[in-house]
């Protein structure tokens, strides 16, 4: 079961809000699947640290502007924009990946049931029987 404690240790370098939607993902994923598969881990991380960058991007465009000065004095578009939107594009694929999205959850189909293991006999009446 996870905490905001251990949400915290798992993302130290990313800001409370990322933290805050990790911890309701990995709650998320717990209802939905019982656990977190160490798989999925690396989704997550992908996932924190892209909203991370993604939030940096916005708190430095909000600073700069949408456009800069470049070295001829002229205005161009600020290059942080085209970042934040690869940024963005990133983090909804890892969303829909997971499932965490009401859209992406609704196209996960349920899974179906393994066929149980038949033994040999049960194998080689099947094979003959045909």
């Amino acid at each position: 079961m996870i905490t905001k404690k251990k949400i915290q240790n798992l993302y130290p370098d990313v800001r409370e809000s990322v933290q805050e939607y990790m911890y309701n993902a990995y709650k998320y994923l717990e209802s939905e699947y019982g656990e977190v598969k160490n798989e999925w881990k690396a989704a997550l991380f992908l996932l924190a640290e892209s909203l991370e960058m993604f939030y940096q991007c916005k708190d430095r465009i909000k600073m700069d502007g949408l456009l800069i000065l470049d070295r001829y004095n002229k205005p161009n578009k600020n290059p942080l924009l085209q970042i934040q939107t690869a940024y963005q594009i990133q983090i909804l694929k890892v969303i829909s990946q997971l499932g965490l999205s009401p859209l992406a959850s609704s196209k996960i189909a349920e899974k179906p049931e393994k066929e149980q293991e038949l033994s040999a006999e049960d194998f080689i009446t099947k094979l003959t029987a045909g």
